[in-house]
């Protein structure tokens, strides 16, 4: 993204400008890289994360918020494997985990287990 930016802001554009600015737009597109941010805004507002905490940095979101953005994270890329353990997750991130995994194209087994003491 860095290096396509260079390029476009130059005053003179070479044919290898060209050329190499077509070959960053292409893995820039293979890499969905138009849709990254809409579909992050869509991933965050899903784990509860408001668009005024988007903007903060992590060291200032309250626990909880930090462990949505952790959330947003581990779900941004589709794992070929995804092993979670839960504990005192709220019934809204819960609710919205099981919509989003309804939705991965990748086979999914899940084990669910309660311990009682």
């Amino acid at each position: 993204m860095m290096q396509r930016e260079a390029i476009y802001a130059k005053a003179e554009f070479s044919e290898e400008d060209g050329l190499r600015s077509a070959e960053l737009e292409s893995r820039f597109a293979e890499m969905n890289g138009y849709e990254a941010e809409s579909e992050a805004a869509v991933l965050l507002s899903g784990l509860g994360i408001s668009e005024e905490l988007r903007t903060k940095k992590m060291r200032e979101l309250e626990a909880g918020d930090k462990v949505r953005v952790l959330w947003h994270r581990l779900f941004s890329a589709i794992p070929d494997v995804l092993l979670l353990a839960t504990t005192q997750t709220c019934y809204q991130i819960i609710r919205w985990l099981e919509e989003f995994l309804s939705r991965l194209p990748i086979p999914l087994f899940v084990v669910s287990m309660t311990v009682t003491f």
